[in-house]
Order: C-alpha cells, then structure tokens, then sequence
C-alpha cells in the first residue's frame, strides 16, 4: 500500500484497513494468516519532511502455546504514534549515534520510521508493527487456580529461578598458612 505523502492535506488524512478492504492483506499474511484485521491511522504533516503517524491496530491470529503446544488464540490491540522522517544519504565516511544495548532503547518516546522520496509503505510498516507485538512465548490466560483457559492444565505462576548455589573456593593464599619450612 503506497501513500503519497506529498497528497496529504495540512489537517492529515485518515485510513481505514481490514480483511475487507484488502490493501494489507498480503503484506500481513505471514504473520496472521487468514485472520481478521483492523487498522486505523492518520497521518499529519509536520516541519521539515516530517510527518507523525498515529492510531490503532487490532488483530486475532492462531500460535501454538509455549507450555502445552495446543493452538491458542491471541489477540492484539495496539496503539502507536511514531515520526516518518525522510531517509538521510549516509556517505561512506559519515558518522551517527546508535544506542549501545537494547535496554537503552526503552525510553517510551515515538518510533521513527523512514520514507523515500514522497513514497510512505504502510503495508511495510504495519508488517513491522505487528510483528514486533507478537508475544514471543504465546501463553494463554490463567484463571485464579493458576490453570491455563484453554488446556485446564496447572500453568507454574512461579517465575523461574535460574540461581544456583556456589561452592565456597579456598582462598588462594589459605595453603600457605599449613606450610611448615623447617
């Protein structure tokens, strides 16, 4: 799905997607195979080739559970307000800051994503979306026994502990003191 981004009025546009209007059917097939989507976004226009992309995104889809294996339905509902910035030239010899571990990244500010020319690829960005809020160990919901919904097995509400305990090592100077000389 292309936007021209150069044919949004000053006041934005909004764009409505599902199952029926099919514009991202095929770019969303992957990920969520045959199930029903919605999304809804606007995009406005801000300074300097910059535009803020905001609004919803709801799906349903089938995984397997991480715990029992069974087919698990799971849904999504996200909301998203993120910047399209324009794609800079990155000459061979140019530098840019980059953050230097994943955790630095959780500052909870707007997603920047990239365009070229005047070409906006919405089916490219909800892709990215979606895949990004797909759990990666699918669980379902337990009841207040701590039984799964879906299977009625026993889920382990507890955490997993991965602390093992030390042996006490000698300390390195601790064979000197039994050392006679003469």
């Amino acid at each position: 799905m292309k936007i021209h981004l150069n044919e949004i009025p000053t006041e934005g546009k909004t764009w409505i997607c599902n199952r029926q209007t099919s514009e991202l059917n095929a770019a969303l097939q992957d990920l969520i195979g045959q199930s029903p989507y919605f999304a809804e976004f606007t995009i406005l226009p801000m300074d300097a080739g910059a535009y803020e992309i905001s609004g919803t995104l709801r799906t349903e889809y089938q995984d397997d559970c991480s715990k029992c294996g069974d087919a698990l339905p799971l849904k999504i509902e996200s909301k998203f307000r993120d910047l399209l910035m324009p794609e800079l030239d990155q000459p061979r010899n140019s530098h840019y800051a980059r953050s230097n571990h994943v955790s630095d990244l959780l500052g909870g500010g707007p997603e920047v994503f990239n365009y070229t020319g005047n070409v906006f690829y919405a089916d490219e960005f909800f892709h990215e979306k979606l895949g990004i809020e797909q759990p990666s160990i699918p669980l379902p919901p337990c009841d207040a026994m701590g039984s799964c919904l879906i299977c009625k097995k026993q889920m382990n509400p507890s955490p997993t502990i991965y602390d093992e305990p030390m042996e006490t090592r000698q300390k390195p100077f601790e064979g000197l003191k039994s050392l006679k000389l003469n």
